[in-house]
C-alpha cells in the first residue's frame, strides 16, 4: 500500500474512533442531566393533569388541563412545563416522569413538599402515579387522567 492510502485509511480510523467516543460521552452526559428517551407508547396522548382546584392566589382556573410529556417538571419558576404560581409552590416542586411503563411522581427538595393522595411524598423518592390519583403542590390539587 502507498503512503498516502495509508494516512487516509489511519485518518478514517481516527476519525470514527471520535465519533464513537462522542455518541458514547453524549449518551452519558444526557443521562446525567436526567433526560429520557421516549417509549413506544406516546405518554403526552394518554395522560394529562387537570386542576381540581385552586388557591386565591392561583394563575390557572379549576379545570385548567396540562400534557404529560416523557419527563414534566412543576413548580412556580417559569422554566418548568407546568409554571403553579402561588406563595407555597417552590421554584422547581416536583417532577412526573414516564419511565416506559408507568407515571411517577417525585418530589425535588421542595420547601412545602408533595402529597400523593393526601400522603406526603418523601423527598426525590418516585412514587408510581395512578389513574386518579392526586397530588397536592402549594395550594393546587392535581388529579391525573389516563
Amino acid at each position: 500500500m502507498s503512503a498516502p492510502l495509508i494516512l487516509l485509511a489511519n485518518l478514517l480510523f481516527l476519525g470514527l474512533l471520535y465519533f464513537a467516543i462522542f455518541r458514547m460521552v453524549r449518551v452519558v452526559y444526557r443521562e446525567m442531566q436526567g433526560h429520557v428517551t421516549p417509549s413506544r407508547v406516546a405518554p403526552s396522548e394518554v395522560a394529562q393533569l387537570h386542576i381540581r382546584s385552586v388557591g386565591a392566589e392561583a394563575n390557572h382556573p379549576r379545570g385548567t388541563r396540562f400534557p404529560l410529556h416523557n419527563m414534566t417538571l412543576i413548580g412556580r419558576s417559569s422554566d418548568n412545563d407546568i409554571v403553579l404560581r402561588d406563595a407555597f409552590t417552590s421554584g422547581t416542586h416536583a417532577m412526573i416522569r414516564w419511565d416506559g411503563a408507568r407515571w411517577t411522581v417525585e418530589d425535588l427538595g421542595s420547601t412545602n413538599g408533595t402529597l400523593l393522595n393526601g400522603n406526603v411524598l418523601i423527598e426525590r423518592t418516585p412514587q408510581p402515579l395512578l389513574s386518579d390519583s392526586v397530588l397536592t403542590i402549594g395550594e393546587f390539587e392535581l388529579e391525573i387522567e389516563q
